[in-house]
């Protein structure tokens, strides 16, 4: 069990926020569903259904809010409402279970995030010795510039096995022929990570 105080998340940008958020709810409903390599009709069908939702438990209401805010594309606005559902003190104690899932999953990732990915690429590099060496040659980029480079990166080394889903997830499939999914909320992660540990 995760200790429910997300100082990690807290730390994050609204808009990350909200993307780790969209990125647990993808993979929560896949696991409910039984769908191992969840892709781009699945997660349509799951944004749709979102956007359609209307919950009756009040428990549940701010975590609706949040979902349908990155099922209308403003993971920002997403991101805000969930940080007050986690800062609010009246219901930190008795959060909703899964607002508690939400968290606890969006933590676990988090440190998940900052080992290196070993299963290395066609071209014999890791992701992480991909986002290393982008950020060498563009420095001074954010995460979100870079990230476009990064999934045009991919797309040369993986050609067709490479696919960008809603500009926020990129699928792509390793030398051993196994789909893998990497989020833009995990790119950042370990794009920060690297700027901090050059930093120290």
């Amino acid at each position: 069990m995760v200790d429910f105080e997300p100082t990690y998340l807290l730390s994050l940008s609204d808009e990350d926020l909200g993307i780790h958020l969209w990125a647990w709810w993808i993979g929560y409903q896949a696991e409910k569903k039984g769908v191992a390599n969840p892709g781009r009709d699945f997660v349509e069908s799951l944004r749709i259904g979102t956007l359609k939702a209307d919950t009756k438990k009040l428990s549940r209401i701010p975590i609706e809010k949040s979902l349908k805010c990155v099922a209308e594309n403003n993971p920002a606005g997403a991101g805000e409402i969930f940080r007050q559902v986690l800062l609010d003190s009246n219901i930190k104690k008795s959060h909703s279970p899964l607002v508690r899932k939400a968290a606890e999953h969006m933590l676990v990732q988090s440190k998940k995030a900052k080992l290196p990915r070993t299963k290395p690429l066609d071209n014999g590099e890791t992701i992480d010795c991909v986002i290393k060496r982008l950020w060498k040659e563009h420095p001074n980029y954010k995460a979100k510039e870079l990230w476009s480079i990064f999934t045009g990166e991919m797309t040369n080394i993986c050609g067709v096995d490479a696919r960008v889903l809603d500009g926020r997830w990129l699928d792509y499939v390793d030398f051993e022929g196994k789909d893998r999914t990497i989020a833009f909320g995990t790119f950042s992660n370990k794009l920060t990570t690297m700027k901090n540990k050059n930093n120290s």
